[in-house]
């Protein structure tokens, strides 16, 4: 198994570890995940003030931008990033707190650190 982000929350690593471990996905599939997720997301912002879009939407732009840019020997760590931001039993659950993004946001922030592409990082 690849080693872990060094900077991947503690409380994170149980999901992000399974995720690592999956079979690969085309780059392709892998966008369709998150903006599947977005999209969904968006919806539900519509009639919820509990979902902080603006933080979703820069991870999904990020995490699209790894899709494309990061080289196959690295894809697994943004394939796992995009399974933790489109799954709804993270640490924080998503749609439940206007914080439900914040886990997310750390995982990609993890990885992009773990890519060298801190330029990427979300706050």
């Amino acid at each position: 198994m690849p080693t872990l982000p060094p900077d991947l929350p503690e409380e994170t690593v149980d999901l992000y570890s399974k995720a690592l471990e999956q079979p690969p996905l085309t780059r392709e599939t892998l966008k369709e995940m998150v903006q599947n997720k977005l999209r969904q997301l968006k919806a539900v912002a519509q009639n919820s003030e509990q979902v902080d879009i603006t933080l979703a939407e820069e991870v999904a732009d990020g995490l699209l931008k790894l899709i494309e840019e990061t080289p196959q020997s690295e894809l697994s760590y943004v394939q796992a990033a995009c399974a933790y931001f489109a799954s709804n039993e993270d640490v924080l659950a998503d749609l439940e707190s206007i914080a439900g993004f914040d886990d997310d946001a750390r995982v990609f922030n993890a990885v992009c650190g773990h890519l060298s592409r801190k330029d990427l990082e979300v706050v």
